[in-house]
């Protein structure tokens, strides 16, 4: 995923794969169980290492209505009640 920020609160657990998150310019490296907590407003974007399929689970606090990347195929495709 490209750099970018959001006001909510991001919580990724990986479910599979390895992928390197940049957080604020820190790179964090995760595998499956790893969990980055991403704060609202910080510029994150993440890079999938390897030739495994990265699986996440993402939470947003508050609740996000919609994604930035709905109809891109890269992440969350809205509002999943």
């Amino acid at each position: 995923f490209p750099v970018h920020a959001q006001p909510e609160e991001q919580v990724t657990l990986v479910l599979s794969g390895v992928i390197t998150f940049d957080v604020d310019g820190e790179k964090i490296e995760l595998g499956p169980g790893g969990i980055a907590v991403i704060p609202p407003n910080v510029p994150h974007g993440a890079t999938v290492l390897g030739d495994e399929t990265v699986e996440t689970l993402n939470t947003m606090s508050p609740r996000r209505v919609a994604s930035p990347f709905a109809g891109t195929g890269g992440g969350a495709q809205g509002d999943r009640r």
